[in-house]
């Protein structure tokens, strides 16, 4: 049996590096979050970033404005 931990998958990488960034400030509060932007930025493609942010509405840490627009 390997003691290795799973390597983590993309969404969850997203998730969690998105969630910090708002948790320390470095996505303020009413900032507007784009699929593009954070795809660019964290260098993963649109889909996983799909996820996280699906998930961080979930957890009410952004939320979706007009059905387009979503904000932290």
């Amino acid at each position: 049996m390997s003691t290795t931990p799973p390597r983590m998958n993309a969404a969850e990488a997203a998730y969690r590096t998105i969630r910090a960034k708002i948790v320390s400030g470095e996505l303020a509060e009413g900032e507007r979050l784009t699929e593009k932007r954070l795809s660019k930025d964290l260098g993963l493609s649109r889909t996983p970033i799909r996820e996280a942010v699906g998930r961080l509405i979930l957890e009410g840490f952004v939320e979706r404005q007009s059905g387009y627009t979503t904000r932290v």
